[in-house]
Protein backbone atom coordinates (compact mmCIF):
# COMPACT_ATOMS: atom_id res chain seq x y z
CA UNK A 1 0.00 0.00 0.00
CA UNK A 2 2.62 2.52 0.79
CA UNK A 3 3.93 2.33 -2.94
CA UNK A 4 0.38 2.92 -3.87
CA UNK A 5 0.59 5.84 -1.59
CA UNK A 6 3.89 7.80 -2.63
CA UNK A 7 3.14 6.93 -6.47
CA UNK A 8 -0.30 8.94 -6.09
CA UNK A 9 0.80 11.74 -4.41
CA UNK A 10 3.95 11.86 -6.92
CA UNK A 11 1.49 12.40 -9.52
CA UNK A 12 -0.44 14.82 -8.04
CA UNK A 13 2.26 17.15 -8.06
CA UNK A 14 5.87 17.85 -8.63
CA UNK A 15 7.05 16.94 -5.01
CA UNK A 16 10.82 15.35 -4.41
CA UNK A 17 10.38 11.93 -2.72
CA UNK A 18 13.13 11.60 -0.17
CA UNK A 19 12.32 8.01 1.36
CA UNK A 20 9.64 5.52 0.97
CA UNK A 21 10.56 2.47 2.78
CA UNK A 22 9.17 -0.34 5.05
CA UNK A 23 9.43 0.95 8.70
CA UNK A 24 8.69 -2.65 10.43
CA UNK A 25 5.60 -4.67 8.88
CA UNK A 26 2.77 -3.64 8.72
CA UNK A 27 3.91 0.27 8.41
CA UNK A 28 5.13 1.95 5.64
CA UNK A 29 6.28 5.73 5.14
CA UNK A 30 6.51 8.14 2.42
CA UNK A 31 8.78 11.53 3.17
CA UNK A 32 8.62 14.12 0.20
CA UNK A 33 9.28 17.79 0.02
CA UNK A 34 8.21 20.70 -2.18
CA UNK A 35 6.84 24.26 -2.57
CA UNK A 36 4.07 24.59 -0.19
CA UNK A 37 0.94 24.51 -2.54
CA UNK A 38 2.71 21.18 -4.21
CA UNK A 39 3.18 19.57 -1.15
CA UNK A 40 -0.16 20.82 0.34
CA UNK A 41 -1.93 18.97 -2.75
CA UNK A 42 0.76 15.74 -3.13
CA UNK A 43 -0.65 15.42 0.34
CA UNK A 44 -4.06 15.40 -0.12
CA UNK A 45 -4.00 12.52 -3.06
CA UNK A 46 -1.59 10.50 -0.51
CA UNK A 47 -4.49 10.90 2.33
CA UNK A 48 -7.14 9.76 -0.12
CA UNK A 49 -4.99 6.64 -1.35
CA UNK A 50 -4.39 6.02 2.36
CA UNK A 51 -7.94 5.82 2.83
CA UNK A 52 -8.52 3.41 6.59
CA UNK A 53 -4.79 2.03 6.40
CA UNK A 54 -3.54 5.68 7.54
CA UNK A 55 -1.65 5.16 10.96
CA UNK A 56 -0.21 8.63 10.97
CA UNK A 57 0.35 11.86 9.01
CA UNK A 58 2.02 15.26 8.90
CA UNK A 59 1.77 18.31 6.77
CA UNK A 60 4.71 20.91 7.45
CA UNK A 61 5.11 23.65 5.97
CA UNK A 62 7.79 25.90 6.46
CA UNK A 63 10.33 23.52 8.41
CA UNK A 64 12.79 24.95 10.87
CA UNK A 65 16.17 24.42 8.45
CA UNK A 66 17.18 21.92 10.23
CA UNK A 67 14.95 19.06 10.47
CA UNK A 68 15.89 17.95 6.85
CA UNK A 69 19.88 17.47 8.21
CA UNK A 70 18.63 15.75 11.28
CA UNK A 71 16.10 13.44 9.28
CA UNK A 72 19.45 12.57 6.88
CA UNK A 73 21.38 12.24 10.36
CA UNK A 74 23.95 14.74 9.33
CA UNK A 75 23.69 17.39 12.44
CA UNK A 76 25.16 14.56 15.19
CA UNK A 77 28.63 15.45 16.78
CA UNK A 78 30.34 17.88 18.55
CA UNK A 79 29.78 18.35 22.21
CA UNK A 80 27.06 18.00 24.16
CA UNK A 81 25.69 20.63 26.61
CA UNK A 82 22.42 18.78 27.75
CA UNK A 83 21.04 16.12 25.96
CA UNK A 84 16.91 15.30 25.50
CA UNK A 85 15.21 12.20 23.67
CA UNK A 86 12.44 12.03 22.97
CA UNK A 87 10.55 8.33 21.54
CA UNK A 88 7.49 8.70 20.44
CA UNK A 89 4.53 6.28 18.55
CA UNK A 90 5.09 7.31 15.19
CA UNK A 91 7.39 9.36 12.75
CA UNK A 92 5.30 11.95 11.91
CA UNK A 93 5.02 12.34 16.13
CA UNK A 94 8.46 12.73 16.19
CA UNK A 95 8.94 15.45 13.05
CA UNK A 96 6.38 17.68 14.31
CA UNK A 97 7.94 17.65 17.73
CA UNK A 98 11.12 18.04 16.74
CA UNK A 99 10.37 21.10 14.39
CA UNK A 100 8.12 22.62 17.71
CA UNK A 101 11.62 22.12 19.72
CA UNK A 102 13.98 24.00 17.86
CA UNK A 103 11.44 26.31 17.01
CA UNK A 104 10.97 27.14 20.73
CA UNK A 105 14.00 27.32 21.98
CA UNK A 106 18.07 28.13 20.75
CA UNK A 107 18.79 23.94 20.84
CA UNK A 108 20.35 21.77 18.39
CA UNK A 109 18.36 19.15 16.22
CA UNK A 110 20.89 16.48 16.25
CA UNK A 111 19.04 13.47 14.56
CA UNK A 112 15.45 12.80 13.92
CA UNK A 113 15.38 8.58 13.57
CA UNK A 114 13.38 6.98 11.02
CA UNK A 115 11.01 4.04 12.52
CA UNK A 116 12.81 1.10 10.85
CA UNK A 117 13.87 -1.41 13.07
CA UNK A 118 12.36 0.37 16.20
CA UNK A 119 8.65 -1.54 15.70
CA UNK A 120 6.99 1.79 14.63
CA UNK A 121 8.87 4.04 16.86
CA UNK A 122 10.89 7.08 16.52
CA UNK A 123 12.54 8.87 18.07
CA UNK A 124 14.72 12.69 18.02
CA UNK A 125 17.71 13.84 20.29
CA UNK A 126 18.65 17.65 21.05
CA UNK A 127 21.47 19.35 22.90
CA UNK A 128 22.12 22.69 24.63
CA UNK A 129 21.85 24.59 27.33
CA UNK A 130 19.76 22.95 29.97
CA UNK A 131 17.09 25.37 30.43
CA UNK A 132 16.57 26.32 26.95
CA UNK A 133 16.74 22.34 26.37
CA UNK A 134 13.82 22.42 29.12
CA UNK A 135 11.87 24.81 27.85
CA UNK A 136 12.11 23.06 23.95
CA UNK A 137 11.44 19.45 25.77
CA UNK A 138 8.33 20.94 27.02
CA UNK A 139 7.00 22.68 23.82
CA UNK A 140 7.60 19.25 21.86
CA UNK A 141 5.84 17.25 24.36
CA UNK A 142 2.82 19.61 24.15
CA UNK A 143 2.31 19.69 20.66
CA UNK A 144 2.51 15.77 20.24
CA UNK A 145 0.15 14.99 23.83
CA UNK A 146 -3.04 15.33 22.50
CA UNK A 147 -2.28 13.14 19.84
CA UNK A 148 -1.01 10.56 22.80
CA UNK A 149 2.17 9.88 20.76
CA UNK A 150 4.66 10.60 23.17
CA UNK A 151 6.20 6.71 24.55
CA UNK A 152 8.91 7.93 26.49
CA UNK A 153 11.36 11.00 27.06
CA UNK A 154 14.50 12.12 28.95
CA UNK A 155 17.09 15.12 29.43
CA UNK A 156 20.46 14.28 30.61
CA UNK A 157 22.38 17.18 32.17
CA UNK A 158 25.77 17.33 32.01
CA UNK A 159 26.26 14.35 29.53
CA UNK A 160 29.67 12.00 30.22
CA UNK A 161 31.86 12.77 27.56
CA UNK A 162 32.05 9.03 26.29
CA UNK A 163 28.47 9.29 24.98
CA UNK A 164 28.96 12.26 22.19
CA UNK A 165 30.14 10.11 19.43
CA UNK A 166 27.26 7.70 19.63
CA UNK A 167 24.68 10.63 19.46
Amino acid sequence: MGYVIADALAKKAPVRILRAQTASPGKFFVLYRGEVAEVEEAHGAGLEAAGDALVDELLLPFAHPSVLPALEGVNSGGQLESLGIVETFSFAAAIAAADTAVKTAPVRLLEIRPPIGMGGKSFFTLSGPLEDLQIAMEAALDRIRPGGMICRHALIPNPHDDLSPFV
